[in-house]
């Protein structure tokens, strides 16, 4: 995701049957690239665990997604 730089991620949830994500940012700030992994549970992660910045969990009316920030 294309980012002002230093944007705290306060959330991700569903919201109004989309995945929306909530952050504070200073839209006057650079722009930097941020990479999210979202994944089930019981899914398979593929990326070594110390990559992985946990964000938060949240439910879509069907199923448990996790959020990982992917720190590399």
């Amino acid at each position: 995701m294309d980012l002002p730089e230093y944007a705290q991620i306060l959330k991700f949830g569903f919201h109004n049957g989309l995945y929306c994500m909530w952050s504070l940012v200073n839209p006057l700030a650079p722009h930097e690239i941020r990479k999210f992994r979202l994944c089930g549970t019981g899914h398979h992660i593929t990326e070594n665990e110390n990559e992985l910045k946990y964000v938060n969990t949240f439910f879509d009316n069907r199923y448990v997604w996790h959020v990982f920030e992917i720190e590399r």
